[in-house]
């Protein structure tokens, strides 16, 4: 029985959508295109217990519905963006901070410039390579 729910656990959870592919990844910066928009991620710092990305999304950017297999902690420093959770809209402002549990479904658009800390717990393979 508990292999029966681990197995459709695992099932759902290689399921849920990801995501958007990087469109290049050097020196340390990673974009990536969003049907709306597009955002530019910076190499802070990576091992495998966490990986640290600085965030620029432009007015306009929306990032599609997806998860991550990783506790995720975001830190707006200026700008905001509106986060979607469960039908959910929480708007982060300068200085405001929210952790997302692994595998939670949710989206985020951008009204105004922001920029903003990522952290991930642990590591996060899509995010961009340090620099070489």
């Amino acid at each position: 029985m508990v292999s029966d729910n681990l197995a459709r656990l695992r099932e759902i959870t290689e399921n849920l959508p990801k995501f958007p592919p990087k469109l290049f990844d050097c020196g340390g910066k990673a974009g990536h295109v969003m049907d709306a928009g597009s955002s530019v991620a910076t190499h802070l710092y990576t091992s495998p217990e966490t990986s640290a990305a600085l965030w620029n999304s432009p007015a306009g950017t929306e990032f599609p519905e997806h998860a991550h297999g990783q506790t995720e902690f975001l830190i707006v420093i200026t700008g905001s963006m509106e986060l979607r959770i469960d039908g959910k809209v929480q708007t982060l402002r300068r200085a405001d901070c929210t952790r997302l549990d692994p595998d939670t479904l949710h989206d985020a658009s951008f009204s105004e410039d922001c920029l903003y800390y990522a952290i991930t717990i642990p590591e996060c393979d899509s995010w961009p390579s340090p620099p070489e």
